[in-house]
């Protein structure tokens, strides 16, 4: 999965309420702000905090992320696109014998 899993990132689960999102993102957010002035990993992981709360924050983008991980996972369990180009690729590439 290309994109980051949010809830994964602030450290609740996917039921979690609009308040237990934001106290979340708070605690980590004052954690990371204090160790950024002097560690660049601190400074994107607080880039990334910044971005899950804004997507998981607002119950419009919420439901948007959540529909677009729901789709992600149904494509990645059934195979999706990439399982198919691999299965052509693997069938293209393995030699031709010629018919006697």
């Amino acid at each position: 999965m290309a994109r980051k899993d949010y809830y994964r990132v602030l450290g609740v689960h996917e039921t979690a309420t609009g308040r237990a999102i934001e106290r979340a993102y708070w605690d980590l957010a004052r954690t990371y702000h204090k160790k950024s002035a002097r560690n660049k990993s601190a400074k994107r992981r607080l880039v990334t905090l910044n971005e899950a709360y804004e997507n998981l924050a607002s119950p419009d983008k919420r439901d948007a992320y959540d529909r677009q991980r729901r789709n992600t996972h149904e494509a990645e369990a059934s195979g999706g696109l990439r399982s198919l180009l691999r299965r052509f690729r693997r069938r293209d590439s393995q030699p031709q014998i010629p018919a006697p």
